[in-house]
C-alpha cells in the first residue's frame, strides 16, 4: 500500500484568524476551572499546567542571561513564563504576524519587554544565527510543522553545543495507531536522532494528560458559546479530541545536540560560584524582574554586605531579612523602575537599580558588584548601561544617596563623573548625596 498521505499543515492565515479572536473572557473561564494555579498571563493555547511548565524550566538548564528559543511562541505566555523564572533572555518564532504581535505585547505583563523579541518565521526557517540558542522549547506546536523533519534540523542548527530542545506533545500508547491522525502519531525519538540529536528522553505523567482532558472538558461545562467563535471552536475540537484521549500518553521529549556544551561548575546548593571574571566575552547585562532568582541572589548579597558595613560584623539571617523588608526592591521594575543584573558563564556578578521620578529625575540605587568580580570595571559598565536606560526613558538628571562608610561606592561615582550636592532626602543611612545632568536628555513625561 502506498503511504498514507499527510493531510496540510494548518496555514499561518488559520491560526492568525484563531489568535484575532483570542480575547475570550470564556476561554479564561476555562483554565480557571482546569488548572486554576496557573499565572493568568500565561493565557496559553495549548494544554499547559504549573507542574508541566516547571518540569520543561529544568529540563532547558538554562542559567541567568542565556537565551532561550521558543519555536511556534504563538502568543508568548509559556515562553515568557520559562524565560523570567529562568532570568534567561527570549526569542520567540512564529509564523503567524497575530500570534507575534500579540506575543510582543505579553512581554510587558511579564516585566521583560528589554530582554523578550519576537519575530514571524517558520519551524524549517526560523531566521535565528548558527548555535545562538541555549535552549529550544516548543510548547505543543511541533507536530503542526509542514516537514517534522526538517524543522528538527533546523532546531539543531540554532543550538549551542550540547544544549536541549525541550518538546511538549503527544505519542501513541500503540505506535502507529491508525486510529490517531498523523501529527498524532508522530515517533518522535527516531524523528529527533534522525536529525543528529543524541540522548533523546521521552517522559509521560498521568497528571500531564489529565490538565488535556480537563480543558476540554471545562470548556463543554461551559454550555452554550454564543457568539464566542474561540470557545464553540474549543467545545468542536473537545467533541473529537476526547473519545480518542485515551489512546495517547501526554508527553515531554527532551533532544541534545550534539557536541560538548560548556556548563559552568555549580556548587552543592545549586548555584554557581562567582568566580568568574568579568571580560567582554559572555557577559550579559540586562533588566530582570526583582523576584527572578537571579536578581534575588545579588540583592541579597548587596544586602548582606552593606548591613555587615553597618553592623561593623557579619550580620545575621535575620538582619538581612530585616534590611530587605525595610528597603524593598519590588518598584524597581516597570513602569516605575529597573534592576540591571549582570551575569557571566551563569554566574550572577553585579546589579544597579533606576527609580524613575516626575520631572525626568533617576534615581539610581542598588549598585552592586559580587566580591569575586570586583576591580575589573564591571561597575562603570553597570552605571554606564543604567545611563543608556536612563535616557531610553527621559530622565535628564541622576541622583543618588549613600552611606559614609562606603567609600568604594562613593569612589566609583566620583569618577563616573557624579557630584556631590545639597541633601535631597532623609534617612539613617543618608550621608552624602550625588547628581549628575545627562547629556541629550529629554523633558520625562511628569514634568518640564
Amino acid at each position: 500500500m502506498p503511504p498514507e498521505a499527510r493531510p496540510p499543515a494548518p496555514s499561518a492565515a488559520d491560526f492568525d484568524q484563531a489568535f484575532s479572536t483570542s480575547a475570550s473572557p470564556r476561554i479564561r473561564r476555562v483554565w480557571e476551572l482546569a488548572e486554576p494555579g496557573l499565572p493568568a498571563e500565561v493565557e496559553p493555547f495549548s494544554f499547559v499546567s504549573p507542574g508541566l511548565l516547571r518540569h520543561v524550566l529544568q529540563a532547558t538548564d538554562l542559567a541567568p542571561g542565556q537565551t532561550l528559543a521558543d519555536l511556534g511562541c504563538g502568543r508568548g505566555g509559556p515562553g515568557l513564563w520559562l524565560a523570567r523564572e529562568a532570568g534567561a533572555l527570549l526569542v520567540g518564532v512564529d509564523f503567524s504576524p497575530v500570534a507575534v504581535e500579540q506575543a510582543a505585547d505579553r512581554a510587558t505583563l511579564f516585566g521583560l519587554a528589554d530582554r523578550a523579541r519576537f519575530a514571524v518565521g517558520d519551524f524549517t526557517r526560523t531566521g535565528l544565527p548558527t548555535a545562538t540558542a541555549d535552549a529550544a522549547v516548543s510548547v505543543d506546536a511541533f507536530h503542526f510543522a509542514a516537514d517534522p523533519a526538517a524543522a528538527a534540523a533546523e532546531a539543531r542548527r540554532i543550538l549551542r553545543p550540547g544544549r536541549r530542545l525541550v518538546l511538549t506533545n503527544w505519542q501513541p500508547n500503540v505506535p502507529g495507531d491508525s486510529r490517531l491522525p498523523p501529527r498524532a502519531r508522530i515517533d518522535w525519538p527516531s524523528l529527533l536522532r534522525g536529525a543528529g540529536f543524541t540522548g533523546v528522553e521521552m517522559e509521560a505523567r498521568p497528571e500531564w494528560h489529565d490538565t488535556y482532558t480537563r480543558v476540554y472538558q471545562a470548556a463543554l461545562s461551559l454550555g452554550d458559546p454564543g457568539d464566542d467563535t474561540l470557545l464553540a471552536d474549543l467545545q468542536d475540537e473537545a467533541r473529537q479530541r476526547l473519545p480518542l484521549a485515551g489512546l495517547q500518553e501526554r508527553i515531554v521529549v527532551i533532544a541534545t545536540a550534539p557536541g560538548q556544551a560548556r556548563v559552568p561548575t555549580r556548587g552543592t546548593d545549586g548555584h554557581v560560584p562567582h568566580t568568574a571574571g568579568v571580560r567582554d566575552a559572555d557577559l550579559v547585562i540586562t533588566v530582570m524582574p526583582p523576584a527572578s532568582a537571579a536578581a534575588g541572589e545579588v540583592l541579597r548579597a548587596y544586602f548582606a554586605e552593606v548591613a555587615s558595613r553597618y553592623y561593623g560584623r557579619p550580620a545575621t539571617e535575620e538582619e538581612i531579612a530585616a534590611a530587605m523588608r525595610e528597603e524593598p526592591s519590588d518598584d524597581l521594575s516597570p513602569p516605575g523602575g529597573l534592576l540591571l543584573v549582570a551575569v557571566q558563564d551563569g554566574a550572577v556578578l553585579g546589579c544597579a537599580g533606576l527609580r524613575l521620578l516626575p520631572g525626568g529625575i533617576g534615581e539610581v540605587t542598588r549598585v552592586y558588584v559580587m566580591p569575586a568580580a570586583r576591580r575589573r570595571g564591571l561597575g562603570s559598565r553597570l552605571l554606564d548601561e543604567l545611563e543608556t536606560h536612563a535616557r531610553d526613558h527621559r530622565v535628564t538628571r541622576l541622583r543618588l544617596d549613600t552611606r559614609r562608610d562606603l567609600v568604594e561606592a562613593r569612589q566609583l561615582y566620583a569618577r563616573h563623573g557624579y557630584r556631590e550636592t545639597t541633601p535631597f532626602s532623609r534617612g539613617p543611612y543618608s550621608d552624602h548625596w550625588f547628581q549628575k545632568d545627562l547629556l541629550g536628555g529629554k523633558p520625562g513625561p511628569f514634568g518640564t
